[in-house]
């Protein structure tokens, strides 16, 4: 029964460790195709399809990260800051976007469901900006001002737990 158990607590842990594994995998090609690739597409004229097709890829990897059961806190936090870059370029007023605020308030959510429950000044940080970043696509994109001020609301209260070493935001 012992001998058992053992085996048991090393294939859990095998598939613990592959399914950790998947989730950086996952995360690195995330990364390039949104802070590496979509940076230097945004600038180029007819890449608008392209940009659209990646941003609905990496959403794609980024939902699957989500959704991971037992995902690390790391994994947790760099999904969101995935899914706040994928925002920016769904929706960023002022900016090269698909224009699309609907879809930039959908990733803002999901990644702000990521990070929600966790401590600690990092995800609290970022929770404040992702929250500041749908106040800027509600008010400028959809001229949303009740909503923009809810989300600052939310924004200032997860700074003011923090306390006043938050500060500055990058």
């Amino acid at each position: 029964a012992l001998a058992a158990a053992i085996d048991n607590y090393r294939a859990a842990h095998a598939a613990h460790l592959a399914e950790a594994e998947r989730a950086r995998e996952l995360l690195a090609v995330n990364r390039y195709i949104l802070f590496d690739l979509d940076p230097h597409l945004s600038h180029l004229d007819h890449a608008l399809a392209l940009r659209a097709a990646l941003a609905e890829r990496s959403q794609s990897y980024l939902n699957r990260l989500g959704t991971l059961p037992g995902a690390d806190v790391d994994v947790r936090i760099q999904a969101a800051k995935g899914f706040q870059r994928l925002a920016s370029i769904q929706d960023y007023p002022g900016e090269a976007s698909l224009g699309q605020p609907q879809a930039a308030l959908t990733s803002l959510d999901r990644a702000t469901a990521l990070i929600g429950t966790l401590r600690g000044t990092e995800a609290g940080r970022l929770f404040a900006e992702i929250r500041m970043d749908a106040a800027r696509i509600r008010m400028f994109g959809l001229g949303d001002l009740t909503g923009a001020k809810r989300a600052l609301a939310d924004a200032d209260l997860r700074l003011k737990r923090l306390g006043p070493g938050a500060l500055p935001l990058q």
